[in-house]
């Protein structure tokens, strides 16, 4: 019997499909954070800054989807719901032409920028000498994987995350071990990013010939008829504003730092942004197939309060657990990782961003709730005005407390617009007559700032307990309350 049981609880989709989210967003992040210390040894760590604020930029311009991948997986998702096989199969390939068309845009944009970047920017700095080299290389890259996010988006829309998961795993090893090879030999980062983009294009062909033998996609150069564009592009271009968002949340930070702290602050800062902002990316990979999921059974009519509930209990919960653990064993493995010097200048970076984790763990589900069930307009104004939010933080902390308000300026965002976001979610979207449960999820996140003071390990032991004992009677009055039971 307790074999049937175990055996259940690992076939079942919704379990599968968090791991090869997991996987694939955990896989090379990790990567990049156990060979950090090898990069930095041969690029310098004004080099490794450099790197970094280029793959921002770059990372920036996945703004050009147009929000088509998620266009793609609400639709396909939908569809699937309705048993509608015809418009399932239109959304796909209609999505994947009309990227296909923008990645050849943004190619000859690119080109055209990094134009006038030779002719007019002065060479004056290592990094203004870099930057038109290494922007045109890593920007055609990138325009590549416009189209691959299109592409992958298919089998997620298929709740198939095992398939799109594994193509996207081997595709990231490939790089990485492009990276390790090319830097390991002593080899220019402009050197490393004309063999990326060699190699990037390779894979896309491979990407594209298993993908639609296997669920009958292909890409035509015929454009879709107007009914599909207007489909894909009105929900899409408020997920296009949610990736807008994305960079003002997860890329402008980094642009920010570089420019008013300068190369070397920056590689302390994105080894900080490396370490603590793994959490976010595993623990919101776990959780995407609610995205689909959601889209699929509001599309039948069913019930899906018990599934937001759930998710929050185990994302929030786990997240707790992983930061809680990670600050226990913090110094011992940062300084034996990096060593004592980098980890020296880089550690008050590492434990704010730790706790200003335990505040945005909790809004991973209401934000792929949301996206699910419709209200993407909705989640795309309150992620906007949280990033804008952020970026006025970081500003005004870093001329007030110097480099650490860089992430102390942050903690603006979670205790006022996301919150607002969170009550709203919870009248609107899950009907209950007050919102005050979105506004009591953050109690325990609020005892994460004692790790920043306590020393002892009784007193940590003790504050971690607390956290527990918080979440627990949050979720355990949840179960039992007349509106919200679950």
């Amino acid at each position: 019997m307790a074999v049937n049981k175990i055996r259940t609880v690992l076939l079942n989709q919704k379990l599968r499909n968090s791991f090869w989210s997991v996987s694939d967003a955990f896989l090379f992040p990790m990567l990049m954070l156990l060979f950090s210390p090898f990069f930095i040894k041969k690029l310098g760590i004004e080099e490794f800054g450099i790197w970094a604020f280029i793959n921002s930029l770059i990372a920036g311009l996945g703004v050009l989807n147009f929000g088509l991948s998620d266009s793609i997986i609400r639709y396909v998702s939908n569809y699937r719901g309705n048993d509608d096989s015809i418009n399932k199969d239109r959304v796909a390939n209609g999505g994947l032409t009309y990227s296909f068309y923008i990645s050849c845009l943004v190619a000859v944009v690119i080109l055209i920028i990094c134009t006038f970047l030779f002719l007019f920017l002065p060479a004056s700095t290592k990094l203004t000498q870099l930057v038109p080299y290494l922007l045109l290389w890593g920007g055609l890259t990138f325009s590549l994987k416009l189209s691959e996010q299109s592409l992958l988006a298919i089998p997620k829309g298929h709740e198939n995350y095992q398939f799109s998961s594994t193509l996207s795993m081997a595709s990231k090893s490939l790089l990485f071990g492009l990276n390790l090879l090319v830097i390991g030999q002593g080899g220019s980062l402009v050197l490393l990013f004309q063999f990326s983009f060699i190699l990037v294009l390779v894979i896309l062909f491979v990407e594209y010939f298993l993908v639609s033998r296997r669920f009958s996609v292909k890409l035509s150069v015929k454009i879709p008829e107007k009914s599909t564009f207007n489909e894909m592009f009105s929900y899409g271009m408020w997920s296009w504003g949610q990736s807008l968002n994305g960079i003002l949340s997860g890329q402008a930070d980094r642009i920010l730092v570089g420019i008013l702290g300068g190369p070397a602050l920056l590689g302390y800062y994105s080894i900080a942004s490396m370490v603590s902002g793994q959490l976010h990316t595993v623990f919101s990979a776990a959780s995407q197939w609610v995205f689909p999921s959601v889209s699929k059974k509001m599309a039948e009519g069913k019930e899906v309060r018990s599934t937001y509930y759930r998710m929050q209990f185990l994302i929030s919960g786990s997240g707790f657990l992983a930061i809680f653990i990670l600050m226990l064993i913090l110094d011992p493995l940062m300084q034996g990782w990096l060593g004592a010097e980098v980890y020296s200048n880089s550690s008050d970076f590492i434990k704010l961003f730790l706790v200003y984790n335990a505040f945005s763990l909790t809004s991973i589900i209401p934000y792929f709730f949301m996206n699910g069930s419709g209200f993407v307009k909705m989640n795309t104004i309150i992620g906007f005005s949280s990033s804008i939010l952020n970026l006025i933080g970081m500003i005004i902390g870093y001329f007030w407390l110097g480099p650490v308000g860089f992430v102390a300026g942050r903690f603006l965002t979670p205790i006022t617009v996301s919150l607002a976001g969170r009550m709203v979610l919870h009248k609107k979207v899950l009907r209950e007559p007050t919102g005050l449960w979105g506004l009591l999820l953050l109690f325990p996140s609020f005892l994460f700032f004692n790790f920043l003071w306590l020393s002892s390990p009784f007193w940590l032991l003790l504050n971690g307990l607390l956290v527990f004992v918080v979440f627990g009677l949050y979720f355990y009055r949840l179960k039992n309350s007349t509106h919200n039971r679950f």
